[in-house]
């Protein structure tokens, strides 16, 4: 594939991802009042499977939660952290990116 393709393939990606994690941050409210559980537990996990999701459409294997939880780490900080977040995701969506075995 195309740099030009894979690029636009890779933003197309990031928006479905930013997307979820939306989706996912409104029901942080409503979560707030479980017990022993985060909204950061949660929307992590929810975005793994989204990018779990893409991986399989893509053929690839997936990916574990502990790296998904290190692109969140690279979106703190940021004034647009949930582009920023999903930015970093789309990278684990990539084909030459390899799961953790």
């Amino acid at each position: 594939m195309s740099d030009v393709l894979e690029f636009e393939r890779r933003r197309e990606i990031q928006e479905r991802l930013r997307k979820r994690l939306a989706a996912e941050h409104e029901k942080r409210a409503e979560r707030l009042k479980r017990v022993g559980v985060t909204a950061f537990d949660l929307e992590v996990a929810a975005m793994t499977d989204e990018i779990n999701a893409i991986r399989a459409e893509r053929g690839l294997r997936a990916i574990r939660q502990g790296e998904v939880e290190r692109a969140e780490s690279g979106a703190l900080g940021h004034s647009d952290y949930a582009r920023k977040f999903a930015w970093y995701a789309s990278e684990l969506c990539a084909p030459d990116q390899q799961a953790s075995e």
